[in-house]
């Protein structure tokens, strides 16, 4: 969700989470909501989450050729 009169755009919401995320945990799909379904006690509903059908409005990251290449992933630390 972005705040309100907030807009992004694939490219740069991609750059944010690749320079923000192990390269490992890149979300594929996304989907920007207005809100989350929530239950009476305010938890987020998932499964609607996952039931909601794929469409022109999620942005599919790897279609649009955006992915991190090998050689551009962090270095993870090793145990000693």
């Amino acid at each position: 969700m972005l705040k309100p009169g907030a807009g992004t755009d694939p490219e740069e919401l991609f750059e944010f989470f690749r320079d923000h995320l192990p390269y490992f945990a890149l979300p594929r799909y996304v989907e920007l909501l207005d809100d989350l379904p929530r239950n009476a006690v305010n938890r987020v509903m998932k499964h609607m989450l996952v039931d909601r059908p794929m469409g022109d409005h999620v942005w599919d990251f790897e279609a649009l050729g955006l992915r991190v290449g090998r050689d551009q992933r962090r270095a993870t630390a090793t145990r000693s």
